[in-house]
Formats: structure tokens, C-alpha cells, sequence
């Protein structure tokens, strides 16, 4: 059961440009670490770019709310 696991992690890292190949992340496609970490995950994008939306606009809300207090206390 290992070996078959170490041997798919072999096949990830190293692609391989053999056509009969059944490796997912041959060489072939563009993206292969965007892909690997969408389909390891089960994210579609639209659900990716939503985390990340969501994140950006956390990230603004705590610097625009930290922001005005700094102001005031130079004042």
C-alpha cells in the first residue's frame, strides 16, 4: 500500500511526457500545481476566488477600521 503511494508522489513530482501514460499531471497541461491543489481540494475556481475575495476585503476592513484611530491619537 505504501509503495503504490510512494510512487504516485514520484509521478506528481517528476512529470512525465510518456502519451500512455495514466498520470493526471503529465507535462501536458499548463498548470500543474494550480490543478493539483484544486482537485486535491475539490475547489472550483469561483469557490477560490470567492476565499480570496473574502480575504482581500477582510484585510481592507481591519486596515481601514486601524487606520482612523492612528489619526486621532496624532491629534
Amino acid at each position: 500500500m505504501n509503495h503504490a503511494i510512494n510512487q504516485n508522489k514520484v509521478q506528481l513530482n517528476q512529470p512525465t511526457r510518456d502519451p500512455f501514460s495514466k498520470n493526471k499531471w503529465s507535462h501536458r497541461e499548463g498548470f500543474d500545481s494550480t490543478t493539483f491543489f484544486l482537485n486535491k481540494y475539490h475547489l472550483t475556481f469561483t469557490q477560490t476566488s470567492l476565499v480570496v475575495t473574502i480575504m482581500v476585503r477582510t484585510l481592507l476592513i481591519v486596515v481601514a477600521t486601524s487606520s482612523p484611530s492612528k489619526k486621532n491619537n496624532d491629534a
